[in-house]
């Protein structure tokens, strides 16, 4: 007795069902290949700012990332007329959990934790009004999630001027 290569008949429902599943992966394949293309799923960055105790705070930071991703983070803090002493920034540690961080830009002249933050301490410059501060940093390759970012400026342990943001980091 032989055997037949003709494949025996499919039931139209299911030949229906196969097709449809078929289109709609290839839709959402394309789909995913589109943003792609079209930069949606690389690095949007966003900036906040704020007023306070004669300062002007500004962080620009990554509003969303993925893992491994390169993402911007500075401040820059304007003082009208000058700073009379150096000027002191915190943000909370958590934030740079995220982050793997390569250097800073300038040195901080002083640099401490108070188990929430980390606080830094720059020299003002000799001329001029503004402190521009810049992290070189990437999206740790283990990250799925994203935090809440705060950062201030302090005048005698206080806040004075304060900003909060969230960067959150998709697969």
């Amino acid at each position: 007795m032989g055997h037949t290569t003709i494949p025996p008949d499919v039931p139209v429902r299911r030949a229906l069902r196969a097709r449809t599943t078929r289109r709609v992966f290839v839709t959402v394949l394309s789909l995913f290949l589109l943003a792609g293309v079209l930069g949606l799923l690389g690095v949007r960055t966003g900036t906040v700012s704020t007023e306070g105790g004669g300062y002007e705070l500004e962080v620009r930071y990554a509003k969303l990332a993925r893992p491994g991703l390169s993402v911007p983070w500075a401040v820059t803090i304007r003082h009208p007329g000058g700073f009379d002493g150096p000027v002191t920034l915190a943000t909370n540690s958590t934030y740079f959990d995220l982050m793997d961080e390569n250097s800073i830009d300038p040195d901080p002249q002083a640099s401490t934790s108070d188990g929430e933050r980390l606080i830094w301490e720059f020299e003002p410059p000799e001329d001029g009004d503004t402190i521009e501060v810049s992290l070189d940093t990437r999206v740790g390759p283990n990250i799925q999630l994203g935090t809440n970012g705060t950062t201030e400026i302090l005048e005698d342990g206080q806040p004075v001027a304060s900003v909060t943001y969230k960067t959150c980091v998709m697969p």
